[in-house]
C-alpha cells in the first residue's frame, strides 16, 4: 500500500467517524413536544422550620383549603411575607413561635402562583423559601410560574 492511498483511507475512515459521532445522518430531527402534566397533590401540608433553609422542604405547593401548619421544632422563627401578598385565606399576619395558633387554610388560586417569604430563625435571617399557590391542578412542569423577587 502507497502512503498516498494510507492517508486517504485514514481520512475517510475520520470523516466518516466525524458524521456518525455528531449525529449528523442527513435528516433533520424534529423536537416532539412535551405533553408531560404533573399533579399537585393537596392535603394538609407541614413547614418545618429550619435555621438553614428557613423551612423544610424549602418550596410547598398549596391548594385551596389545605391546612398549613407550621412546626417551630423548639426555634424562635418569624415569618415575613414579601410584597405583602399572602396565600392564605385567614391572613399572613403572627406567623411566629409566638402565636399559638400556627395553622393557616389556603385561598382560591385561579392559577398557580409564587408568594416568596423569609423566615427569621433564632434572630438570624435565613434562606428565601416560597410557596406556590394553586396546587391541584395539572401542570406542565416546564412552565412553572417564576418567583419574583
Amino acid at each position: 500500500m502507497s502512503f498516498t492511498r494510507v492517508v486517504l483511507c485514514s481520512a475517510s475512515l475520520i470523516v466518516v467517524f466525524f458524521f456518525l459521532n455528531t449525529g449528523i445522518s442527513g435528516r433533520v430531527e424534529q423536537d416532539q413536544p412535551n405533553n408531560r402534566e404533573m399533579a399537585i397533590p393537596c392535603g394538609p401540608k407541614t413547614f418545618a422550620v429550619s435555621p438553614i433553609l428557613g423551612v423544610t422542604p424549602p418550596v410547598h405547593y398549596v391548594c385551596e383549603n389545605d391546612l398549613v401548619a407550621w412546626e417551630g421544632n423548639g426555634h424562635k422563627f418569624t415569618v415575613t411575607f414579601k410584597s405583602n401578598e399572602c396565600p392564605f385565606s385567614d391572613g399572613c399576619n403572627n406567623i411566629s413561635d409566638s402565636n399559638t395558633n400556627h395553622e393557616k387554610h389556603g385561598r382560591h388560586f385561579d392559577k398557580l402562583e409564587v408568594f416568596k417569604f423569609s423566615v427569621k430563625v433564632d434572630g438570624r435571617k435565613s434562606f428565601d423559601p416560597y410557596i406556590v399557590g394553586g396546587g391541584g391542578h395539572g401542570i406542565d412542569p416546564g412552565a412553572m410560574p417564576q418567583a419574583t423577587k
